[in-house]
């Protein structure tokens, strides 16, 4: 039987590797792709076989079973998340930049429906303590609820933020927000304007608990 279908030939002149490197990818491609679609248990290994052009023994050549897969996809979806926010400069007071990142992710997950149905699915899934991207998706909360926690309490150091900010409670509300936003978003076939509701959210948390940049001494900088 031919083996063809199971590796990508490498042409002249090609550094010895690249061919796994191509091959890797090809798998986590196909693998997000399915785990975005129908999730991580109810995904098999010959499916992502089959996505990837790959026999399965050929597959399990790389990535030895499944769990190993879902570290490489939740790997490969936050650190394009990082990428895209460093690519975001924010343009609000300190205090609110952690926010605003939020509402411009939002706005570019409209463009990448793959992402975020990913993130929906392997998220709502990973609430069994025993799925193997749980740990992944309560390190995930914690540091979101942190970044915005840290920028409000900086925003209270620097006057843009009122003192009595429930920060706890303002982080938690607008990471469910977003989440929600992405979910009826999905339901709605990408009809409904997530970016713009979950701007005009953040926009009433800042009519709240917003304060003039210049509104207190400790504005100019001061410590």
């Amino acid at each position: 039987m031919s083996t063809d279908a199971t590796r990508v030939r490498r042409g002249p002149g090609r550094p010895r590797g690249s061919d796994g490197a191509a091959t890797r990818a090809r798998i986590v491609a196909a693998s997000l792709e399915l785990f975005a679609r129908q999730g991580f248990r109810a995904t098999a290994l010959a499916q992502i076989a089959k996505g990837a052009d790959l026999s399965p023994t050929a597959l399990t050549h790389h990535f030895p079973h499944k769990e190993a897969l879902l570290t490489e996809v939740l790997a490969l979806r936050d650190q394009r998340d990082r990428d895209d926010l460093i690519a975001l400069e924010p343009c609000a007071p300190e205090g609110w930049r952690a926010l605003e990142r939020l509402g411009r992710l939002v706005l570019l997950n409209s463009t990448r429906p793959q992402l975020v149905r990913l993130y929906v699915t392997v998220s709502s899934e990973a609430l069994d303590a025993d799925h193997p991207a749980h740990d992944w998706a309560q390190r995930h909360y914690a540091e979101a609820r942190q970044a915005i926690v840290d920028d409000l309490a900086f925003g209270v150091r620097a006057g843009t933020v009122a003192p009595e900010t429930p920060t706890e409670q303002v982080a938690s509300s607008s990471l469910a927000m977003m989440d929600g936003l992405q979910t009826q978003w999905l339901l709605s076939g990408g009809t409904l304007d997530m970016a713009s509701a979950f701007a005009t959210y953040v926009q009433t948390l800042r009519q709240a608990y917003g304060r003039p940049p210049d509104s207190s001494p400790d504005a100019t900088g001061s410590s």
